[in-house]
């Protein structure tokens, strides 16, 4: 999972043999502090992420911007924000 916070992108796993469940609850339980070491600092202007001053992604958000497609040049990730069920949105 990604955190984006206070300019800084964390990056959090969760591995399934070790917990029970990688639900929402595990994914908001967790501290800046269970990510893994040097977060990317990152910013964002209208429909670009830029990390680390060099990777640049364009964004097409939806869902009250709960929901943000990433986009590639020949793919699209979508992520989401915890709580959120993109089957949901229209």
């Amino acid at each position: 999972m990604y955190e984006f916070k206070d300019g800084l992108r964390y990056t959090y796993y969760c591995v399934s043999y070790e917990t029970t469940n990688c639900d929402d609850a595990y994914w908001s339980a967790l501290e800046t502090s269970e990510a893994i070491p040097n977060p990317d600092a990152f910013s964002i202007e209208p429909n670009v992420l830029t990390i680390d001053g060099d990777m640049l992604f364009d964004l097409e958000f939806s869902c009250d911007s709960n929901v943000v497609n990433v986009i590639f040049p020949d793919s699209v990730w979508q992520w989401w924000r915890i709580g959120t069920s993109p089957t949901d949105c229209e």
